[in-house]
């Protein structure tokens, strides 16, 4: 498949309406025609290329289209910082200040691996797996914060045919056992952090072997010998020592049917209890099938992506399966080292990838909000009236179509622009609308 040049913004290739009626659909009293994307008013598209019907070919895909380009890249943790600040607190109904202790990450620069050595890294994770005993018929866990490690985990998975169960990172013991025992999940993959939160749950279980992501930034150190004092009777590995088993005892990938079951994704729990969504293969290609048909003109496999958000989310899942799918680089980050705020001594992540197109929910774009509202409110007054002017002024002009707005974005947003790392082209967002001044 041939794919165009990712130099233009979405909004500046396709023009609304982006939705039609089916044709030849029947009149229903009390009902409108039901509506597509304009793309597939003939049929709904449910493969993004011929060859890709499950999860695993868009991996072995991509290692055979890119084999040379960067794939995943992380960050390590070099060191944890700790702060203590003074803050406002009503106590007994009266303000005062007191003492906090804030965290602060220290990170190393990304480092990345080509297609091809991911799909051998995939490789030797799934053949780890069928070493420690998961096949078919079970499933593996995966509580943890999204990082190269978890989706690499994921798609050894669906090497070997091994379903997962995902559950968010913030959830609690109960929200945890629930996800663990109505699956019935034979293994556990986790962050050293959240061992703490895990370890009764897993008591209570199926579980038999738990894989720690020692990578973790949020590891502090000593978590994985407590939790291997505590419950001696649970085989504990770490990713790489899972890594090292496949590479030692090396088995023939088992791809799965398109029918088969891929995940069982546990929601956040906001509402009562996580309920579980079995997807099968089929229908998570079909999802990153539908994201791309929205956006492939104006991408290419030359995109930077942050991933940042939860993966244990439908959208995160498919939008990371789909950078891969183009052969587009995914940076791994999180929502707590975005922004050079959080960090100490280096760059915050989007300021260190330098993403292309970055893909986030409301309350990040609040976020990226205050943080510029900041920087102007430190700002002399000259320079605040200069900023609303052009703002204004941009505005406008783009709202009306007029040409010559985007003459402004080298002269005054630039240290805007810059804050993203200075080559974002567009952004994509999921979960709910963003309010209009936001947006602008």
């Amino acid at each position: 498949m041939d794919f165009k040049s990712g130099i233009m913004p979405l909004h500046q290739v396709q023009k609304p309406p982006f939705t039609v009626d089916v044709p030849g659909a029947p009149k229903i009293e009390g009902e409108t025609i039901p509506r597509r994307h304009f793309k597939a008013k003939d049929g709904l598209i449910d493969r993004p290329a011929e060859d890709v019907y499950t999860v695993w070919d868009i991996v072995r895909r991509s290692a055979r289209e890119y084999p040379n380009h960067t794939a995943v890249g992380k960050r390590k943790l070099v060191k944890l910082h700790k702060e203590t600040k003074k803050i406002k607190k009503i106590v007994d109904g009266e303000t005062q200040e007191v003492d906090k202790e804030w965290q602060y990450f220290e990170l190393t620069p990304y480092t990345f691996i080509t297609y091809k050595e991911y799909e051998t890294l995939v490789l030797q994770l799934g053949s780890g797996l069928r070493k420690i005993g998961l096949n078919p018929e079970g499933k593996l866990h995966l509580f943890a914060t999204t990082s190269t490690n978890w989706i690499s985990t994921a798609h050894a998975c669906a090497s070997q045919s091994i379903p997962i169960v995902t559950a968010y990172d913030t959830l609690g013991e109960d929200g945890v056992s629930h996800s663990l025992n109505q699956t019935e999940a034979d293994a556990m993959y986790t962050d050293p952090h959240l061992l703490k939160t895990a370890q009764g749950p897993i008591r209570k279980s199926k579980v038999k072997t738990v894989i720690v992501n020692e990578d973790s930034i949020f590891t502090e150190g000593g978590e994985i010998e407590e939790f291997k004092k505590n419950n001696p009777d649970i085989r504990v590995v770490t990713y790489e020592e899972l890594r090292k088993l496949g590479e030692e005892n090396p088995v023939e990938a088992n791809p799965a049917k398109p029918e088969d079951l891929y995940c069982i994704m546990y929601t956040s729990g906001s509402t009562g209890m996580p309920k579980g969504a079995s997807i099968k293969h089929e229908a998570l290609v079909a999802a990153v099938t539908g994201l791309y048909k929205c956006v492939e003109e104006c991408v290419s496999d030359q995109e930077v992506i942050l991933a940042y958000l939860p993966s244990a989310h439908i959208f995160e899942m498919a939008l990371e399966n789909l950078v891969l799918f183009i052969g587009g680089t995914l940076g791994y980050g999180n929502a707590r080292t975005l922004s050079d705020t959080s960090v100490r001594n280096c760059a915050g992540d989007m300021r260190e990838l330098r993403p292309t197109v970055m893909v986030g929910v409301p309350q990040v774009w609040e976020t990226v909000k205050k943080g510029v509202i900041s920087k102007l409110d430190q700002s002399s007054p000259l320079l605040r009236s200069l900023f609303w002017g052009a703002f204004n002024y941009k505005s406008f002009m783009t709202k009306n179509g007029l040409p010559g707005a985007s003459m402004l974005d080298g002269i005054v947003f630039k240290k805007v622009r810059d804050m993203t790392g200075g080559r974002l082209r567009f952004t994509m967002n999921g979960a709910s609308g963003v309010a209009d001044d936001t947006k602008n």
